[in-house]
């Protein structure tokens, strides 16, 4: 009686999709558990360069660098020169994957020089001030 429902529900169409994921559904959830995963590591990523860029501002300019207007904040990080080479080694993964995205790119120094501008590297701390415990 519900399969009846579910079909009519779906039209011919949806049938056919139905009964293809009803005969593939292991290979198709692989995929996507292998995908989710690879998305979870793309993600630990990206949060350990984050995180080192952070800590290499700090280190430079102390604590204080947070504070700083975005203008200020911008000047400072044009100034620092990151090793982007070495940042792209931090991780053994060769993706990264931001926080919100569903999709991953391969990781490279040029990649890593070219998205983590020093407007994003702003917006980065910015958010982190805004999180309670932080």
């Amino acid at each position: 009686m519900f399969d009846a429902i579910i079909r009519g529900t779906l039209g011919n169409f949806g049938s056919a999709i139905l009964d293809f994921y009803i005969a593939n559904a292991l290979w198709i959830n692989t995929v996507l558990l292998f995908y989710a995963l690879i998305l979870v590591y793309a993600k630990r990523g990206y949060t350990r360069i984050r995180e080192i860029i952070r800590h290499e501002l700090i280190a430079h300019y102390g604590e204080g660098i947070s504070e700083k207007s975005e203008r200020n904040f911008i000047k400072a990080v044009e100034r620092f020169q990151f090793d982007w080479q070495s940042l792209s080694k931090e991780t053994k993964i060769p993706i990264l994957s931001t926080e919100k995205a569903l999709y991953f790119r391969f990781k490279s120094p040029a990649f890593l020089e070219k998205h983590f501008t020093p407007e994003k590297i702003f917006t980065l701390f910015s958010e982190e001030r805004k999180q309670p415990g932080i």
